[in-house]
């Protein structure tokens, strides 16, 4: 539950954060909220994907190529949103792939940091 508060405060400091809201919902699902689990995973899954496919149509030229560059997960988004959508929820698969579309967005974030302060060398 004390992760709970950290996330939800969190989100009030930065309402815009699909990373605190997709692990807002995994800890739901932990603390036995479905429906409250659900709703966050997937308004955390869609606020990463639109931020990848922002970055990959308007600075693809810049460093947007940098960030999931070969798609996998944006991919991995699009099957969890369609399972999601077709109300048939696999919970073991989808707290599976969060946690892990959790670890690869945090991934590219620090390779993304890596690379900006090589340049800067």
């Amino acid at each position: 539950s004390e992760a709970r508060q950290t996330l939800q405060k969190a989100l009030v400091a930065h309402k815009n954060d699909s990373v605190a809201r997709l692990y807002l919902g995994l800890t739901l699902y932990r603390l036995g909220d479905q429906k409250g689990a659900l709703t966050n995973i997937q308004a955390g899954m869609n606020g990463i994907n639109d931020f990848l496919n922002y970055l990959n149509q308007n600075f693809r030229m810049e460093f947007g190529s940098d960030w999931d560059p070969g798609g996998t997960i944006r991919s991995g988004i699009k099957t969890d949103l369609a399972m999601i959508s077709s109300g048939k929820i696999d919970w073991p698969k989808l707290v599976a792939d969060g946690e892990r579309l959790g670890m690869a967005i945090e991934q590219e974030d620090d390779k993304f940091r890596q690379q900006i302060e090589t340049r800067r060398s």
